[in-house]
């Protein structure tokens, strides 16, 4: 790997890693401070908001990613109109959660869709080659939430207070990223008479990218309102206490394959295909063994670390936490892996194992729990990850890394 490249990745993984370590922090506080019940109605928020994610992004960070770098100015005339989607699918979530459960709820559950929606920015920052914006915009969003808790919520928890914590670190993170995108000119607004034209053109580019989103979502991230749906009582704080330590470090995949995007681009388009290979191979294996040590790390010092801080509260959770660590570095190699077919342009390719992934997962999970309960239901959410790399693997392998289209 180039000494940009290796730079560039550590330094988004280091801020990537205060941010999600303070969100670590964040979930073993409101462990300690709220009722089982208050749990489950924030992760049933969150859950929720994961539904409609699609609808911030379009499923369309590593596409914009690729852009920013290969094409900006093309990129830049469509950025309007999904910003405005963006907001006015944050809009539609909030009033219908809180026609539902509540205008607490629907703060929590809007403030995880603007973030996500605000990543587009980040990819645009990265893929320009500006990397302070985003790391600046994980470590204020981290102090903010922290503080916030402690001095905030601490002294009198519930949910109302939470909610109002949250959304002051959802602006902290958002503000730099604005800030930085419009520095480097990146259009946000466009008369409104432009935005039926602008969203056809984005329909017909991105289609493919909002469907693998959607699909990508059912591999994992639905589970606690699948669980809520089919469980009983205590099981989605059981499911999500367990699975939520792992998912925290999903992050260093997603920073890695967003700070390696512009590196395959780049030689794609170069005279030879050759680099491509090579940074495609060498950032893989290195990923991969970094998380199986990161794994293998949380068996031997983050189970007994975890049981010292959250307490009696984590220790229903341990048996799914030592089966959750190996998925780790899975669901990383995919992610990675995936990123590289986007970068190749093969999202239709990437849209078609992502969609048979999920259902290889979904079958063996919904049934798999009537049948047997929690285990089987693990058994699904490995099987749909499995497939997802290896399928992704024979794509790639299969696949002649000719120019980005």
């Amino acid at each position: 790997m180039s000494p940009r490249l290796t730079t560039s990745t550590l330094i988004l993984v280091a801020s990537q890693a205060i941010y999600n370590g303070g969100m670590a922090i964040e979930v073993v506080l409101m462990l300690r401070w709220f009722e089982s019940l208050q749990i489950d109605a924030y992760f049933y928020a969150l859950s929720l908001a994961s539904v409609f994610e699609v609808g911030v992004h379009w499923g369309s960070q590593h596409m914009v990613n690729r852009e920013a770098t290969a094409r900006f100015e093309e990129l830049n005339q469509r950025l309007p109109g999904l910003f405005t989607a963006s907001l006015l699918t944050v809009l539609f979530v909030f009033l219908l959660i809180a026609g539902i459960e509540g205008p607490v709820l629907a703060v929590i559950a809007c403030c995880a869709l603007i973030r996500a929606g605000s990543t587009l920015l980040g990819a645009i920052c990265i893929g320009r080659g500006h990397i302070g914006p985003p790391a600046l915009a994980r470590l204020l969003a981290s102090g903010t939430g922290l503080l916030g808790l402690l001095l905030f919520v601490q002294p009198n928890p519930s949910l109302g207070r939470l909610a109002i914590v949250i959304g002051s670190a959802t602006l902290a993170y958002v503000l730099p990223l604005v800030i930085a995108s419009r520095r480097i000119g990146v259009r946000l607004t466009t008369k409104s008479a432009q935005l039926p034209l602008i969203w056809r053109q984005l329909a017909v580019r991105l289609w493919p990218f909002l469907f693998l989103f959607f699909c990508g979502q059912f591999l994992y991230r639905v589970d606690p309102a699948i669980l809520t749906w089919i469980g009983d009582e205590g099981l989605v704080t059981r499911y999500s206490a367990a699975f939520k330590w792992v998912e925290g470090l999903f992050f260093l995949a997603y920073v890695v394959a967003s700070a390696t995007i512009p590196a395959l681009v780049k030689a794609t388009q170069g005279p030879s295909v050759e680099s491509a290979n090579r940074t495609l191979l060498q950032v893989a294996a290195t990923l991969t063994a970094g998380t199986l040590c990161v794994a293998v790390a949380l068996l031997f010092v983050g189970e007994p670390l975890l049981l010292w801080m959250v307490g009696i509260n984590f220790e229903p959770s341990v048996p799914l936490f030592r089966v959750f660590a190996w998925l780790l570095p899975i669901h990383s190699l995919g992610v990675f892996l995936s990123a590289a077919l986007v970068a190749f342009g093969c999202e239709r390719r990437l849209l078609t194992i992502t969609a048979l992934a999920a259902a290889v997962g979904l079958a063996i999970k919904v049934p798999g729990f009537a049948l047997y309960g929690i285990d089987l239901f693990v058994v699904g959410v490995f099987s749909g990850l499995i497939f997802h790399v290896l399928a992704c693997a024979v794509a790639l392998w299969r696949q002649p890394l000719a120019a980005t289209a």
